[in-house]
């Protein structure tokens, strides 16, 4: 039974979650994790931002000075702040909150602590591929035709599928997710098959998910239904919490956050998903602000 459940539950939940398989995440996260969805179930429930996930960014940058396409060369911590260079000119901060990944940290940050070093240099990512096909707007409604019984997404267990982990119906996201009868069908990539298929074509990674997809779900009798629309080759997909890792974050949060006025925001400093980045950033605004005092 302990195999059973790992390999069709929890290994299902984590690839859907992470991308990758159960044996790359501690205890300590996954029992975190579950108990989360326990201890606060209704959190857990989808809701939706009307007018779509771009809303809220939106909103936010709308308060504030963004550049966008915008190339950072290297961020300098020093005596007197922290020096930025974009596209070739330097900016003088009194403080500077690197929000990306672990790996662009790494790029751009030019004389960190040992302790920030040690904390960009623990981090693993799982990749991804992420295939959106067009579909029929209708394609996953049940036959009973209540709405409340459509289907909004759907976890693959590894031993049905090595290639995908999920595949969502995004109608079920508003209706802004259907334009002229046709909405689209998500169909994500687990950390193995994403490092075989992010080399290959377009082409092909279509191909292979069009023909998973046709295979796997019940309600794609015809693989003609899927029309290729777009796909992103997500190589740093979601940060891996591995054995050691919350241990190695925690240390770094204790120790160097902040050290030479420059704070790390992001996903792989324990903080996984959209949810626990958007907390972070919530947590490292105020910590800077009483900084600055």
């Amino acid at each position: 039974m302990g195999h059973t459940f790992a390999d069709n539950i929890l290994d299902t939940y984590v690839g859907v979650y992470q991308f990758h398989r159960a044996t790359d995440i501690s205890k300590a996260a996954l029992y975190s994790q579950l108990n989360s969805i326990k201890s606060f179930t209704d959190d857990w429930y989808l809701h939706r931002t009307s007018g779509g996930k771009i809303a809220l960014p939106e909103a936010f940058a709308s308060r504030l000075d963004v550049h966008l396409n915008t190339y950072v060369e290297k961020v300098t911590s020093h005596d007197a702040g922290v020096t930025i260079s974009v596209d070739g000119e330097t900016t003088e901060y009194d403080a500077v909150v690197v929000a990306t990944t672990a790996t662009n940290a790494k790029e751009i940050y030019t004389n960190p602590t040992e302790g920030q070093r040690a904390v960009m240099e623990q981090a693993k990512y799982a990749a991804s591929i992420v295939v959106a096909f067009k579909i029929p707007a209708g394609t996953f409604s049940t036959p009973t035709g209540n709405v409340a019984d459509t289907v909004s997404a759907v976890w693959i267990p590894y031993a049905e599928s090595t290639l995908l982990s999920s595949y969502s119906n995004e109608s079920e996201k508003g209706k802004e997710l259907v334009r002229d009868g046709k909405t689209l069908l998500l169909a994500f990539f687990r950390e193995d098959g994403a490092h075989e298929y992010i080399p290959k074509s377009d082409e092909e990674i279509f191909a292979a998910a069009n023909a998973e997809v046709t295979r796997l779900c019940p309600f794609i009798n015809d693989a003609s239904v899927l029309e290729p629309h777009d796909l992103y080759r997500w190589e740093e997909a979601m940060p891996k919490f591995y054995a050691g890792s919350l241990k190695k974050v925690k240390h770094f949060l204790e120790t160097d956050q902040g050290k030479n006025n420059i704070w790390f925001a992001g996903d792989y400093l324990n903080a996984p998903w959209t949810e626990g980045a958007l907390r972070m950033g919530q947590r490292v605004a105020g910590q800077v602000d009483e900084s600055m005092q």
